[in-house]
């Protein structure tokens, strides 16, 4: 049923929308949905007002009446009563059992015990032969209970304990009441407003979602709040200018606002301003220089050509980098200022609204952190921001540029490239494939028109943001955690990016609850679904998060699946940890694919898992946490990304117009979670991760041999091919007890074999925690797992798996041979420590 469209209007971005909590709530909330939130007890700061009253309760019983004290009380009769019956009592009945009965007993049984363990102590150590005898007994009395039927041990499947379901059926509830229809009414709502971090749209959503999770019967749910660094576009107009100035020729000045997406739009649907998250403010001026996709590359062809950017304004193009990055390499190389546009992604599709490409009119926002560094609230870089948390100041920041920047349209951004025509280079490779062949891009110089950019964003040093969890327990090992979790937060409406994702997440715990409540499902370990605020300032709500719940993550993490533009066409993605390569085939293979006859196993073929290529929720799960994560989308079409015009219009006409790719990948992702919270064993493939860790390797040997300075034997690889082979030894020795547990469990679970089982659950997902380095990846320590992490100055070339072996990676980057052979022999050490612990 479609949800109600909000008739109020979001309040100016500098507005700071409230809770209706006290500071001490909010407090309480700030620690964390694992921390404190799961607990029904009270913790010990909020239990201190009850411990006083019980003080002062305390007090007044040992208070003295002396007006009373001549004067014996019903109470102090009785208690006088009492005590002569309980000597009577004791002088003829007790002691006298106890020395004709007791006690000799008490003396034959020590003499027993003497005697037993000096005939035990011809064999050996007494204490060992009693624990053996009574673990014999303690088997004896069990099977003697199962035998007869006083424990039952087996269901109709032969499995033991009687919590383990019949997955068949409940796959075929879960593809039955998976509706389209519900998947579009939710998407329509959910994306019919914008709702940037922090704001009352936001927090419209977060409340929503709270809701939602509540009537499908998860419980406990938290809004959680978190404060953050946050910026906002400035809603005074003359806070936000940029002018091109030509000689002899009146300035330009452009329009920043992006082109309508409603032609007479409701309050609710009120578009936000253009503007980099997270930017500095600043009025600056300079040479235009065009810099293409703002690469190291690119900057060395300018060097290379002469073409000076010192206090230039540079034009850039998104793609390829996260925009901080490019920022920070124009600000290394002398820029005062930085614009980015997006231009039509391919010249033989439409653009909206006759096709799915990017209007001429649309701009693209951006953020302006840099996660690779450090993710999360800018000001609490390693460290959980509460509302306690030190601070750092804004000076000391590291992770976002220090220099101005903004979007722009491509209808601006033609009107640039125009004006430094003749100026610089001429550079025919830098055109794009979405613009004609007459397009030419010249290179500016210092001699190019000027530009004066002026932005001043509203700034929010702490700022509320809101995350949304909630949860189903487990009843077996109910301390391992499934996670699934998506961005909610939004630069615009948000359609694609993220609310796909957000709205097959609450289908998925809408199932997931109908099974829990109408046909008696409980998974055997515990399921969190969690909604993420300010994704799109630096994935501060997941970081923040994750830093406070780390050290309760480290230790019970199983896996965490992640979803953010879930669906902008009809090609499957499955990117992350190699555990999971091979697994995911096996719930292909059970899923229809929308769009022919044959499964989506079918459909994916002999393909692997591939590593992440970019930045997302996931990064703070897997590189710090040391959790299995995958992140899964269905993709194809190159939607109008963090623009307004990526609208709930665009996914009905263009993006999944029957919402069939959406009830799909809500299928897998259900069947994923079915699969970790309830399967007896936990399925990772072990060998699939031995095989692709190779494969990373020898990714890693032909990304050194690519660097400048490279000669062969520069670095041994070897010990790092002899950790992955490790892992795959040791797997057989597992593989071969799981062959065993297997055979024997088919008729039912020993008790014995119960405690194996639990065992290798922990230790599978311990592989991971134990590939963590406490020192981190140099000069980004934040970064803790030595094989899984994104390497900062990443190739934008090549097809490379360059979120592997992440300070390895940024050693061969500068060329620093010494240090990249160090790294590759404490890595490899590391692992093969984590994959030896594994069977150990």
């Amino acid at each position: 049923m479609s949800q109600p469209i909000p008739t109020d209007s979001p309040p100016r971005y500098e507005e700071v929308p409230g809770l209706e909590h006290t500071e001490a709530e909010r407090d309480g909330e700030s620690r964390g949905f694992l921390r404190d939130s799961l607990s029904m007890d009270l913790d010990e700061e909020g239990s201190q007002d009850e411990r006083a009253q019980l003080q002062r309760e305390m007090e007044t019983f040992e208070v003295y009446d002396p007006a009373s004290a001549n004067r014996p009380s019903v109470y102090s009769r009785a208690s006088v009563a009492s005590q002569r019956i309980a000597r009577s009592l004791n002088e003829k009945l007790i002691s006298p059992v106890q020395r004709m009965l007791i006690d000799p007993v008490a003396a034959f049984w020590n003499g027993a015990n003497q005697k037993f363990d000096e005939v035990l102590g011809r064999f050996g150590n007494p204490l060992m032969f009693r624990r053996l005898i009574y673990l014999l007994v303690v088997a004896i009395v069990v099977f003697a209970a199962i035998s007869s039927g006083i424990v039952t041990s087996v269901d109709d499947n032969g499995i033991f304990t009687g919590q383990f379901h019949d997955h068949n059926e409940l796959k075929k509830v879960i593809s039955e009441h998976i509706n389209p229809d519900v998947l579009r009414d939710r998407l329509e709502y959910m994306s019919s407003m914008s709702h940037m971090a922090g704001t009352a749209g936001d927090l419209t959503l977060a409340r929503y979602i709270e809701k939602q999770l509540m009537a499908y019967g998860l419980r406990p749910t938290e809004l959680n709040e978190q404060q953050a660094y946050l910026t906002y576009p400035n809603s005074t107009e003359s806070t936000m200018e940029l002018r091109l100035r030509q000689k002899d020729k009146e300035d330009v000045v452009f329009d920043l606002w992006e082109s309508r997406v409603y032609d007479s739009p409701k309050d609710y649907q009120k578009p936000t301003r253009p503007y980099h998250a997270l930017s500095v403010g600043g009025d600056v001026e300079g040479h235009v220089v065009y810099a293409n996709f703002g690469t190291k590359e690119d900057f060395q062809y300018l060097k290379d050509n002469k073409i000076d950017v010192k206090n230039s304004i540079v034009l850039m193009k998104y793609g390829k980098m996260t925009p901080g990055l490019k920022i920070k390499l124009a600000e290394e190389h002398g820029a005062v200022g930085v614009v980015m546009f997006s231009e039509k992604h391919d010249e033989n599709v439409k653009s909206w609204p006759e096709g799915p490409d990017f209007p001429e009119g649309a701009v693209q926002r951006g953020d302006v952190g840099i996660p690779a560094l450090t993710p999360g609230d800018i000001l609490t870089p390693g460290w959980p921001s509460t509302s306690s948390s030190r601070t750092l100041d804004f000076s000391m920041v590291k992770n976002v540029p220090k220099i101005p920047s903004m979007p722009i349209s491509w209808e601006n951004a033609k009107v640039f490239l125009d004006a430094i025509k003749g100026h610089g280079k001429k550079k025919d490779d830098w055109d794009n494939n979405g613009q004609p062949d007459v397009m030419e891009w010249w290179t500016g110089d210092k001699d190019s028109p000027k530009a004066f950019l002026k932005s001043h964003p509203a700034v929010a040093k702490r700022h509320p943001i809101w995350n949304v969890l909630g949860k189903i327990e487990g009843v077996e090992q109910t301390e391992k955690a499934v996670i699934i979790g998506a961005q909610r937060d939004s630069y615009c409406y948000g359609a694609v990016e993220p609310m796909t994702g957000t709205t097959i997440l609450l289908e998925v715990a809408r199932v997931m609850g109908e099974l829990n409540r109408q046909y008696g499902w409980d998974p055997l370990r515990t399921i969190y679904f969690a909604s993420w605020d300010g994704t799109e300032q630096n994935l501060a709500g997941s970081t923040e998060w994750v830093e406070y719940n780390a050290d309760e993550l480290r230790r019970e993490g199983l896996i965490y699946i992640n979803l953010d533009a879930a669906i902008s066409g009809s090609n499957l993605r499955v990117s992350g940890h190699p555990s999971v390569d091979g697994v995911i085939k096996k719930v292909l293979d059970e899923v229809s694919d929308p769009g022919s006859n044959k499964t989506l196993g079918d459909v994916w073929g002999t393909r692997h898992i591939t590593s992440f290529q970019r930045s997302g929720n996931f990064l703070p799960f897997i590189s710090h946490a040391g959790i299995v994560s995958i992140d899964l989308a269905f993709e194809g079409l190159d939607y109008p990304q963090h623009s307004c015009f990526d609208s709930f219009e665009w996914i009905n006409k263009f993006g999944d117009p029957g919402f069939v790719y959406h009830k799909a990948l809500a299928d897998i992702v259900a069947r994923l979670v079915l699969k970790y919270s309830d399967e007896p064993l936990i399925d990772f493939n072990l060998e699939g991760y031995a095989n692709l860790m190779l494969h990373y390797v020898d990714d890693l040997e032909r990304y050194a041999k690519s660097i400048h300075g490279w000669k062969d034997g520069k670095l041994n690889f070897d010990p790092l091919k002899s950790a992955a082979k490790t892992l795959k030894s040791n797997n057989e020795k597992y593989r071969s007890w799981l062959r065993d547990w297997m055979s024997i469990a088919l008729d039912g679970e020993p008790p014995i074999l119960t405690v194996h089982r639990l065992s290798w659950n922990s230790r599978l997902t311990n592989i991971d925690k134990h590939s963590l380095d406490r020192n981190g990846v140099p000069d980004r320590n934040w970064f803790k797992h030595v094989l899984f992490g994104p390497q900062l100055w990443h190739p934008t070339s090549g097809n490379h798996d360059w979120y592997t072996f992440p300070a390895i990676r940024d050693a061969i980057e500068d060329a620093d041979w010494q240090q990249a052979q160090g790294l590759i022999k404490r890595v490899s050490a590391l692992l093969s420590f984590a994959f030896e612990k594994f069977v150990s």
